[in-house]
């Protein structure tokens, strides 16, 4: 559901995945059942499952590489950081569709028994929000450096800490990949989505810089009062710290590795990370 700046196409990220397949275990293994490959995350893995022969219930054509079977658990707007999300219109939600991700994909692995698992959520995990009630402000929020962002980075990096290390008592290698940087032109999702209940509409606006490019850029409006804006370019960069940290932190890069789309969408220009057009 969350718009990345460089709009990847199922093509380009079919390409990606499978190359990493290959580089990290080597070639894919014979057809399986029931499946080599499971994809687990948000709207963003869906592009990865795609790409890797699964449409997810879509209807879409994804015909995949061959050579190995995929299977996929994709919710829109999943997030495995927990806690109460502010959305951007100002109501709050829970993990929308994906509050029992722990005991989705725990099922998802013994039904699958995959050889390798991607785990894809972007967007929707550096949302503000509250680790308990929805009282004041979020005290959890990625874009500054204070309590509240030690919080927010704690709280997700055990969660994916715990998934990970779900999938390899299940016996499965296992790919994190991180995030490209966003900046969606408007409010997601804008009124008249279709299928879109209405507390979604307009909530979620992760963007950077404050203003967007174009002749009437919507201003950045603070869903409740005495918030400040942090610029998703910060919160991405977070983020995939946080992921990269994690990762390494299994040291077994035979079985646990990052995959690093950001690198491919928003590459280092001159030593520095590039966020352009």
């Amino acid at each position: 559901m969350s718009r990345v700046k460089k709009t990847a196409s199922v093509t380009v990220v079919l390409a990606l995945a499978a190359l990493a397949l290959t580089a990290c275990f080597g070639p894919p293994p014979p057809p399986t059942d029931p499946h080599d490959v499971l994809v687990v995350g948000d709207s963003i893995a869906f592009s990865f499952a795609c790409g890797l022969g699964d449409d997810a219930g879509s209807g879409q054509s994804c015909p995949g590489p061959g050579g190995f079977t995929t299977a996929s658990d994709i919710v829109g707007g999943c997030t495995i950081s927990g806690g109460t999300i502010l959305l951007y219109n100002g109501q709050t939600t829970g993990s929308y569709g994906c509050d029992n991700w722990g005991s989705a994909w725990s099922g998802d692995a013994d039904k699958f028994t995959p050889k390798v698992v991607v785990i894809v959520t972007s967007g929707w995990e550096i949302m503000d929000r509250w680790s308990g009630d929805p009282n004041g402000l979020p005290d959890r929020q990625w874009g500054a450096n204070n309590q509240a962002f030690q919080d927010a980075k704690n709280a997700y990096q055990a969660n994916l800490d715990f998934a990970i290390q779900l999938f390899r008592q299940h016996g499965s290698k296992v790919i994190v990949a991180n995030s490209a940087y966003m900046n969606p032109p408007e409010p997601q999702f804008p009124p008249g989505t279709p299928g879109a209940p209405d507390f979604l509409i307009n909530a979620w606006y992760e963007r950077y810089p404050v203003s967007n490019a174009g002749p009437t850029p919507p201003p950045w409006d603070p869903p409740i009062a005495g918030m400040t804006y942090r610029p998703s370019k910060t919160k991405v960069e977070q983020f995939n710290t946080a992921i990269t940290s994690v990762v390494n932190s299994f040291n077994d890069p035979s079985n646990v590795l990052q995959f690093n789309m950001f690198n491919h969408f928003d590459p280092v220009i001159s030593g520095n990370p590039a966020y352009s057009d």
